[in-house]
């Protein structure tokens, strides 16, 4: 699958990658394999819509939250455990 992203996405993708030392088309594929499980979801999410089926939706809208949330999460847990990393340790 060939993509051509918009400017803006790919000089946030390119800043990313930077960051992080690698190539952008790694992290991109890397990105959107992580958001498999999610992507799965929000065609369920979709198909329940389309199809009438309220109450499955909204189960399916409050787990894409909770997910959401998680997702969010993780880089501030990234954040705690290298801030532990680099503390220097008291002199005894």
């Amino acid at each position: 699958m060939a993509l051509t992203l918009p400017p803006e996405v790919k000089d946030a993708f390119d800043e990313y990658a930077d960051a992080l030392g690698r190539p952008t088309t790694g992290v991109i594929t890397d990105l959107l394999s992580e958001m498999v499980p999610q992507v799965r979801e929000l065609a369920k999410f979709q198909r329940a819509i389309a199809s009438g089926q309220m109450q499955l939706a909204r189960k399916l809208s409050r787990d894409l939250l909770v997910d959401s949330v998680q997702a969010v999460a993780t880089p501030q847990r990234e954040l705690e455990l290298a801030t532990k990393k680099r503390r220097p340790r008291a002199k005894a």
